[in-house]
Formats: C-alpha cells, structure tokens, sequence
C-alpha cells in the first residue's frame, strides 16, 4: 500500500496496481477530463452518487467540486478498493462522502 499527495489530496492505492495506482502515484490523477466535466456540472452543495468508486481517483474530485456542503454517496462492492477507497476518504477528512459496499444493478455479475 503506498500514500500519496495528488491533485485532490491524500490517495491510498495498492502497489500491485500497475494503471490507476500507477497513474495516482506518478501522476496525482486519473482520467482527469472526467473529473473535469463533472466538476463543470456540479456545484457546491449538489448530492452526487459514483457507482463503481475503485479506489476513489474520481470521489476526491467530486467531493471538492460539492464542497464540505454537498454529498458524495459512491459505491465500490469489491472489499479490496473500497478499503482503499474509505482509507483515501478518512485521511482527506471528508466527512461529506459516504463509501458503501453494495453492488448495484438487478444482476449478479
């Protein structure tokens, strides 16, 4: 596990990772053109939900395009990342994002 500064703050990624922990570590971002046409849309106190979180290379964007007043809800059901994903979120302090472990769809798979 290696902790790293990034563009949004704190980023805890696993070293086997070799794309988006890669990309955290070298980089401080991942797929920033997403973030930043999300970050255009939303705006301070807005709710936003991220289904399929990974390891939160998206949530710390969102969650600083909603600011303290907003809400992030993202969801990651793989235990691995969402550890990942929650450890970024304490670190960071923010307390306006809530990682959940449920899958979402009407399927398996």
């Amino acid at each position: 596990v290696a902790v790293t500064r990034g563009r949004y703050g704190v980023s805890v990624t696993d070293l086997g990772d070799r794309v988006v922990g890669t990309h955290l570590r070298e980089i401080g971002e991942w797929e920033q053109p997403i973030v930043d046409i999300a970050a255009e849309l939303l705006r301070p106190g807005d709710t936003v939900w991220e289904c399929g979180g990974h390891v939160g290379a998206h949530t710390l964007g969102l969650a600083a395009a909603v600011g303290a007043s907003g809400l992030v809800h993202v969801w990651e059901p793989q235990r691995a990342p969402r550890l990942l994903l929650a450890a970024s979120v304490a670190l960071n302090g923010l307390r306006h994002v809530d990682v959940h472990g449920e899958a979402l769809g009407a399927a398996d798979g």
